[in-house]
């Protein structure tokens, strides 16, 4: 054993666990005078006042971005199977529908877009024959149904035609130009 004491670790991002270490530091090596002097000026609380206020703020902040994030493709997927699972005519099934496509009319966000795309993900379009021809007939290059293969746009490659899981567009200017069309289809954002 080294006569050294040992080093205790602390969150740099805690003023006032910062600002106790400091006191503790300023006591052991008898400079009681400068720990006065700091709680004369206020130091002390003005940087408690700080790191709340700057806490308060980023607590505000996480919870606005929680606010703005529309649902996950896990959570669109559990409303449809729960709507499955209820017999046709049940109000609660009636209800979970109309929120269901009231979701599949909502426009595309630009920043959620940019979030997403940061993180990996692609905006997931739900197909079927009828939104395959309306696609087809906007001008998009898709396989023909029940395949897999590349989606092209006037030859640019802005995504992938799933079989299962249906349009994958992973081109974000693809996305921000054709938006309005877009809109028109049940789709959300899928993280990576």
């Amino acid at each position: 054993m080294s006569d050294q004491p040992a080093k205790t670790a602390f969150n740099k991002e805690n003023a006032p666990e910062l600002l106790g270490q400091l006191v503790r530091v300023l006591k052991s090596q008898g400079m009681e005078e400068s720990l006065q002097a700091l709680k004369q000026c206020g130091l002390t609380k003005k940087l408690n006042d700080e790191w709340m206020d700057d806490t308060r703020n980023r607590q505000k902040r996480k919870r606005r971005a929680s606010a703005r994030r529309t649902p996950m493709s896990n959570d669109r997927k559990a409303l449809i199977r729960l709507a499955a699972k209820r017999p046709v005519g049940d109000p609660s099934r009636r209800v979970i529908l109309a929120e269901l496509q009231k979701q599949a009319g909502r426009p595309i966000d630009r920043n959620r877009l940019q979030e997403m795309f940061e993180n990996g993900g692609y905006l997931s379009v739900h197909t079927g024959p009828k939104a395959e021809d309306k696609l087809r007939a906007y001008g998009l290059e898709i396989p023909p149904a029940g395949k897999s293969g590349q989606v092209r746009f006037k030859g640019k490659k802005v995504g992938y035609m799933d079989n299962w899981a249906g349009l994958k567009l992973k081109d974000e200017a693809f996305i921000l130009k054709h938006k309005r069309f877009l809109e028109g289809f049940a789709w959300m954002y899928t993280n990576g």
